[in-house]
């Protein structure tokens, strides 16, 4: 499950479940928030500081996320 909270006029929480290629599809759908909201911030988890235990396909997910808020 991801899970993105939006603040701005209020505050919203968007969550979904996906299943078969889920960094693709979780990918795909922050793109499209990222492309409507255009946020001049995104907050996320920073895997590499102990003690994060994230596995690889969460780590991999994250980068995705950080390299499509920065283009």
């Amino acid at each position: 499950m991801l899970k993105l909270s939006r603040i701005g006029n209020g505050v919203s929480v968007h969550r979904w479940s996906v299943k078969g290629d889920k960094n693709g599809q979780c990918l795909a759908k922050v793109k499209k928030m990222i492309s409507h909201y255009r946020p001049e911030v995104m907050v996320l988890q920073d895997y590499s500081a102990e003690p994060s235990r994230r596995c690889l396909r969460i780590r991999e997910l994250i980068q995705g996320i950080c390299r499509a808020g920065i283009k």
